[in-house]
């Protein structure tokens, strides 16, 4: 049971005087009206909501909102349009508003809407996710019992706000009571996307983009997973989830992360499910929450206006990094599968067969060895080169399964990596597949069978191999252009990188 607070005489003072408007009809502004003067609040006026009146309460919502400091509305009715009215007119006349109805299988109060705070009852709907809140109403009189626990909570919260006494709870929260079981909890909520920020983007030198350090915010692993937690929540978060789930983590560990729609109108929709792997859990959880702020950010860009889009439309890949070089790599990765997918689709693919030859890199070495006790014989192809980087093609009785990389490592690893990802979650489909008919395509080399992997330092700089990868892509006739991407407030304190990154075919000189 939700608690009115006992009023000492001393501020019962600091509520004398205080104009609350309660908005709402039948049981529930009742309920609240109790409140409101149990508590203490002396000076109170009520607006009875009436369907055959709604054309003229949306014409003077102003006027009716005015004479008062604080605005309460109540409603087992869910009207969305209403609320939107009501928030709007709150702001521009400078009151607070506090709101409680009902959506789907539960009762939502707040969040608190002060005229100096960014929340508004609009963001709140946007953030909120549809599958968090379910499609059906809930029987209004199954309900009748949580009415006065909703408009108690909006009272004491409004008491909180206006004696100073302790921080309002519905503060950039809200408060889910479900209807079925009366269990409640709160719910932090951010900025709805582009309500408060627009997008921006900077295009900065590619040398200086990858070689980067982080002076003002140092990579750090525990920051990084501390801020992914912050904005994951299966009902306002910007990820509506980050876990291993059920799958299965052998031979490779493996995550899964689900972003909600930015551009949802309320409630949210939700982004497609990701599953990214890792050679650890750790790694596996990183490549995925990344992934899916990639696609997050991916949308926002596609469907917003911005400076600068309209020379950037299609062309542009987001690359997120917890460093700058990593940012930088999954972009141009980005770039790299798409020309190699737009070949394929296409045909104008060329494999020559090869061989694997030394493999010191530890990653490739442990993603064979899974293959083989898997009982995976391979067979290897290199592909034609894209602007000079290396295009690496692997095969299993299962089909072809092909790659580009900044350098012949990276490539293979790709390769090996997406083998494995699918072997574990054959209902995923790959990023370059091939069926038997890719024997077709496959050449013998003119001379001796070349080897796929470099016998490359497992400690191999990122940062010098995208340097090398940029001088081999100029020297072939095509340079990489990288922005740096400013979007929501949230989503700029991560602490990692966004980049837009482009690949273009340099003109030739005149």
């Amino acid at each position: 049971m939700v608690m009115l607070p006992d009023v000492a005489a001393g501020k019962q003072d600091s509520l004398t005087g205080i104009k609350v408007a309660a908005i709402g009809a039948g049981s529930f502004l009742d309920s609240l009206v109790a409140a409101l003067m149990k508590t203490g609040f002396d000076q109170i006026y009520t607006v009875v909501i009436d369907s055959s009146s709604e054309s003229e309460h949306v014409t003077s919502w102003h006027k009716l909102v005015r004479p008062a400091d604080w605005i309460l509305y109540v409603s087992q009715q869910f009207d969305p349009e209403e609320i939107r009215a009501i928030d709007t007119a709150c702001r521009e006349e400078g009151k607070s508003l506090l709101v409680a109805t009902y959506i789907g299988q539960f009762g939502i109060a707040g969040p608190m809407v002060r005229p100096d705070s960014e929340a508004s009852w609009d963001s709140a709907w946007r953030r909120l996710h549809r599958s968090a809140v379910g499609e059906d109403q809930m029987d209004s009189i199954a309900s009748m019992a949580v009415l006065p626990m909703l408009a108690n909570l909006l009272v004491i919260d409004m008491h909180r706000a206006i004696t100073g006494l302790t921080e309002p709870l519905l503060s950039d929260r809200i408060f889910m009571l479900d209807l079925n079981t009366l269990e409640g909890s709160y719910h932090s909520l951010m900025p709805r996307p582009l309500a408060v920020s627009s997008i921006a983007i900077e295009q900065i030198d590619p040398i200086e983009a990858a070689t980067r350090q982080s002076n003002d915010r140092a990579s750090d692993s525990e920051a990084f997973m501390t801020f992914m937690q912050r904005i994951t929540s299966p009902r306002t978060g910007i990820l509506h989830l980050w876990d291993e789930g059920d799958l299965t983590q052998l031979p490779i560990s493996q995550c899964r992360a689900q972003a909600a729609d930015p551009l949802s109108e309320g409630p949210a929709d939700l982004l497609p499910l990701i599953i990214r792997s890792g050679l650890t859990h750790w790694e596996a959880r990183k490549e995925a929450a990344l992934a899916a702020i990639k696609d997050y950010v991916s949308v926002m860009l596609d469907h917003t206006d911005y400076p600068g889009k309209a020379d950037l439309m299609g062309s542009m890949e987001v690359g997120a990094g917890e460093t700058a070089a990593e940012a930088v790599h999954r972009g141009l990765s980005k770039c790299l599968e798409k020309l190699l997918r737009t070949r394929k689709s296409e045909g104008e693919l060329a494999i020559v067969k090869a061989e694997s030859g030394h493999v010191e890199d530890s990653r490739c070495r442990f993603y064979l060895k899974a293959l083989k006790t898997m009982q995976h014989d391979l067979s290897f192809g290199l592909g034609e080169e894209l602007f000079g980087l290396p295009v690496i093609w692997a095969g299993t009785r299962d089909g072809w399964y092909g790659s580009p990389g900044i350098n012949k490592t990276a490539a293979i690893r790709s390769a090996l990596q997406q083998i494995l990802h699918i072997a574990q979650n054959p209902f995923l489909k790959p990023l370059l597949q091939y069926g038997d008919q890719i024997d077709l395509l496959i050449k013998q080399a003119p001379s001796a069978v070349p080897q796929i992997i470099d016998a490359l330092s497992e400690n191999a700089d990122l940062t010098e191999d995208l340097t090398e990868a940029f001088r081999i892509l100029k020297r072939n006739g095509a340079r990489v252009v990288i922005y740096r991407i400013t979007v929501e407030p949230d989503l700029n304190s991560l602490p990692g990188y966004l980049y837009g990154i482009m690949l273009e075919k340099e003109a030739p000189p005149v």
